[in-house]
């Protein structure tokens, strides 16, 4: 839940947060409604490559394509100043670091759709398999900075 009064703040930043929100598109009208007349919105999410060795068939939510988020922000009404899309790869050498990273960043919750239930020895087994199989996995994020659309309008 966002709290404040509308003109308050000159910037909004979701750090990696917006694709646990179950209506991102609410949250970003919402942030919106807050914001100075010249602020701006940022964002980033994880993009479709994101971890796409583990997460097989987009079981996983919280993936986004460039033009699901475009549009996104167009339906949250906000004008997309700047946008990228940062990928690298990562390594990991033992199997226990590789499950300990997979832990740390919900994987589970993600592709059990944050019901809250206990990481299961099937799971790790094709977690397992899945590290066996290959020697890295795939980061990828989508980045945006954002401003409302009607003032960029009036301003034309």
């Amino acid at each position: 839940m966002i709290f404040g009064k509308k003109g308050n703040y000159a910037i909004i930043i979701f750090s990696y947060v917006l694709h646990h929100m179950d209506d991102p598109i609410e949250a970003l009208k919402k942030a919106k409604d807050i914001l100075t007349d010249r602020g701006k919105i940022l964002f980033s999410v994880p993009g479709k490559a994101y971890l796409s060795e583990v997460f097989c068939d987009d079981k996983a939510i919280g993936r986004f394509s460039i033009e699901e988020i475009d549009d996104i922000v167009m339906r949250a009404g906000l004008y997309p100043l700047k946008a990228s899309r940062n990928r690298f790869m990562m390594s990991f050498n033992l199997y226990e670091m590789f499950l300990k990273y997979l832990q740390s960043i919900g994987t589970y919750q993600k592709i059990m759709g944050y019901t809250n239930q206990s990481w299961s020895k099937e799971f790790s087994d094709e977690i397992l398999k899945k590290f066996d199989s290959t020697s890295f996995i795939t980061g990828e994020y989508l980045t945006y900075s954002c401003e409302n659309l009607q003032r960029k309008l009036r301003r034309k």
